[in-house]
């Protein structure tokens, strides 16, 4: 087992930046590092890290501070090795009220419209901005990204849910489907 030193080049050496060893799962740290408990700070410090980003979007009108949402996408999935979709659901206020994320594998996210919408409802959400990450460090949107958005857009419509926004994030670059360009 390295030293602090050692472990911390070992890691950085093998994902490459801290955003992507933070967003790694611990056991895959585990597995690198040979330290379980090491892991295990990792998994707390991207958790915290998380909640010091999610409290600069507390509060505020997301769709009036586009840079602190994409700060916190960029902290929470921008640096991740797979994709991965959130869903930031927002009250009349346009405030966050509920996150949700699901996990998915190198080159896709795979989710149902049926389920974002269903805990929109369960939650209250007068609206909701969709994200995700690009781990090939491409924030252009594919076919299949425009093609979810405009799926998940008539459909949250026709139950009085709006879709603010669909951005797409990578380490350091974002696209904004609301503003029609990368940011």
């Amino acid at each position: 087992m390295p030293g602090a030193a050692g472990a911390a080049d070992l890691l950085l050496e093998r994902f490459g930046s801290l955003g992507a060893v933070l967003t790694t799962d611990r056991h895959t740290l585990a597995a690198t590092t040979g330290d379980r408990r090491l892991a295990a700070l990792l998994d707390c410090v991207h958790a915290i890290v998380g909640h010091v980003l999610r409290s600069d979007i507390a509060g505020r009108t997301l769709i009036a501070d586009e840079e602190a949402v994409v700060a916190y996408l960029r902290g929470t999935c921008g640096h991740a090795r797979n994709e991965e979709l959130r869903v930031l659901y927002l009250d009349a206020k346009n405030q966050l009220i509920h996150e949700r994320a699901f996990p998915g594998s190198v080159d896709e996210a795979p989710f149902h419209v049926r389920e974002i919408l269903r805990r929109g409802l369960d939650v209250g959400a007068a609206s909701l901005i969709l994200a995700h990450n690009h781990p090939s460090g491409d924030p252009a949107p594919s076919a299949a990204d425009r093609e979810i958005t405009q799926r998940l857009t008539r459909a949250a419509a026709d139950i009085g849910i709006a879709v603010l926004d669909h951005i797409i994030v990578t380490r350091t670059k974002s696209f904004s489907f609301r503003l029609g360009a990368t940011i």
